[in-house]
């Protein structure tokens, strides 16, 4: 595997001429993906740690990132307290030696008995709560009132992160190891603590672990005895360093890019991500918007919270088809020069309802809600990779037209035309040449008595076009 992972680095330096503008650029366009020697570790890496294909600077490069990693794990802070687990979890560990010889007083050891049995009923009462099958999105874990010493707050944050951690892509069996499943959680309990304005939030779980599950496939021991050219290559995939670089991607994929702080942040926040999708889905398409914000008064905050914190992680079947997906949103981030995954992640969003807009068309609430936190991925394609590169490919395009309406509206009704098979469905302002003109009246009608009868007259003859449309489409 070593000589193959060698082969298929120097191949691709060869490639781009050791261009990293070129290679991310492919990487964006899709391209680099189909190469026969496509590495997805190398697009991660060099578009979002070391900036270079020069191969002879990846271990210096890395090496700021690995030591601040080293030493948050040495810190005694960030030690990670998995005795405060139960004991039939599989994570637990049992408290070191210096710190159960100790001698305990009865006060001590009545106190600790007391806390077991806290901690053990607070336990009981999330496993209570939380099911696989929720949503574990949908609002933040409360939080026990009163003091609260950081002992206690610690093995609080490690209950929550392994509760998910454990539940983690259950039909994949790389997931089933045991130390996997340790270092993603511990990697999410560091990350926490580095980051207390945030915290852990449901959802980083499944953004780490499908990062983790990637990097770890394409890691490698490096040997001592290969050649300085040799270890300068696999420097990038050596797997004494994957939790450390693992840490550094997550990083930069979920703060640098601004993934955090506009969707994991805060709820003021969030919400506002919610009213920029609702912005740009009426400037994309106005009748998708009309459809489930007015006609259906389908508020969008009921099923896109889990779309744009997991970045469609749940919506595209498969993890091979997420981890494509992702491959380009790294670089598209790693190219612009400013933070894009949050507004890009929109217009994907965007884009798969423009997939689903006759079927959005012929439903009601329930039926559209439904549709929509269970997104019929399988039946839009045969290829589900197939449909992610076309997916990509448009809400980039809507995302490099965001600045003039004109065009992104332009941009959405092509892309809508196509979604749907080709039969156009549009939504103009303009009044019908042929309707009557009202008779005169003595007294003028006030501005918002003529916007009142302007926007029901709008409502009633677009909900008349729709209805047309959709019988059309049922024959």
């Amino acid at each position: 595997m070593d000589n193959k992972i060698i082969e298929n680095v120097l191949l691709t330096i060869e490639q781009y001429k050791g261009s990293t503008a070129d290679f991310k650029q492919a990487a964006v366009s899709g391209k680099y993906g189909r190469m026969p020697f496509f590495s997805r570790l190398l697009v991660w890496k060099v578009c979002a740690l070391t900036e270079t294909l020069n191969m002879r600077e990846w271990h210096e490069r890395l090496r700021t990132s690995r030591t601040v990693y080293h030493g948050l794990r040495q810190n005694r802070e960030m030690r990670v307290p998995w005795h405060a687990l139960d004991d039939e979890c599989d994570l637990a560990e049992p408290r070191s030696r210096s710190e159960s010889d100790k001698p305990k007083s009865r006060s001590e050891s009545d106190k600790s008995k007391t806390d077991k049995a806290e901690r053990a009923q607070r336990r009981q009462l999330a496993k209570t709560a939380v099911s696989a099958d929720e949503d574990p999105l949908s609002s933040a874990p409360p939080r026990r009132e009163g003091a609260v010493d950081q002992t206690e707050l610690d093995g609080e944050l490690l209950r929550s992160i392994v509760l998910d951690v454990q539940r983690l892509f259950p039909g994949e069996e790389f997931f089933v190891e045991t130390h996997r499943r340790r270092h993603i959680a511990t990697i999410l309990y560091v990350w926490a603590k580095c980051n207390p304005q945030v915290g852990y939030k449901q959802g980083m779980h499944e953004i780490l672990g499908l990062i983790y599950w990637n990097m770890a496939r394409e890691s490698v021991e490096v040997p001592a005895d290969y050649s300085s050219d040799d270890r300068a290559v696999l420097a990038l995939y050596d797997v004494q360093y994957l939790a450390h670089d693992v840490f550094a991607l997550f990083n930069r994929f979920v703060v640098a890019s601004g993934v955090v702080g506009d969707f994991y942040a805060s709820e003021a926040q969030l919400m506002l991500s919610v009213e920029q999708f609702n912005a740009l889905l009426m400037k994309v398409d106005q009748l998708v918007h009309y459809n489930l914000v007015t006609k259906l008064r389908l508020e969008s905050q009921l099923w896109i919270i889990r779309y744009l914190r997991l970045l469609l992680a749940r919506e595209l079947g498969d993890v091979e088809s997420i981890s494509k997906l992702w491959d380009r949103l790294v670089a598209a981030d790693s190219l612009s020069p400013k933070p894009c995954v949050p507004q890009l992640t929109i217009f994907l969003v965007i884009v798969l309802l423009l997939h689903i807009k006759r079927e959005l068309m012929l439903c009601d609430f329930s039926e559209a809600l439904t549709l929509l936190l269970r997104y019929p991925i399988g039946a839009k394609t045969a290829s589900h990779r197939d449909f992610v590169d076309s997916l990509f490919d448009d809400a980039y395009l809507l995302y490099q037209s965001r600045e003039n309406d004109l065009k992104l509206y332009e941009v959405g009704s092509r892309l809508s035309k196509r979604a749907s098979g080709g039969v156009s469905v549009t939504y103009s302002p303009k009044v019908s040449l042929d309707t009557p003109s009202p008779s005169p009246s003595p007294m003028p009608p006030t501005a918002e008595e003529s916007r009142a009868a302007k926007m029901a007259f709008e409502k009633t003859r677009l909900e008349m076009r729709l209805k047309k449309k959709a019988q059309s489409m049922l024959q």
